[in-house]
């Protein structure tokens, strides 16, 4: 039996689909790009997009979790489409064990 691809997210033992977490961290990376050339404030704060995507991809996991959803809408690859469905079901299981890590760690919910 293989084991499915997961990242680990800091904290206390929440994981994410491989696929999941790439796409939250491309989509960090993106927002770091944007941000870091219109904001001084942002760029002070962040000065490097790796070191900002490795503290804050995992707020993105709703948002890629959304936009995955929405490729399977599209005209793509059903063998493409069958691995974002499944990662995105198996990523269904690992949610409830990361949204408590998440809370701890940026402070939502306090």
């Amino acid at each position: 039996m293989s084991r499915e691809p997961l990242i680990r997210l800091p904290g206390k033992g929440a994981h994410a689909h491989k696929l999941v977490a790439k796409t939250a961290m491309e989509m960090a990376q993106e927002v770091y790009e944007k941000n870091a050339g219109r904001s001084n404030d942002f760029y002070e704060k962040y000065p490097d997009c790796d070191a900002y995507v490795k503290s804050c991809w995992a707020l993105y996991l709703d948002a890629a979790r959304t936009t995955l959803t929405q490729l399977l809408t599209t005209n793509m690859d059903d063998n493409l489409k069958q691995e974002i469905y499944d990662a995105l079901i198996k990523d269904a299981t690992l949610r409830r064990g990361r949204e408590g890590v998440l809370q701890m760690k940026h402070g939502a919910g306090a």
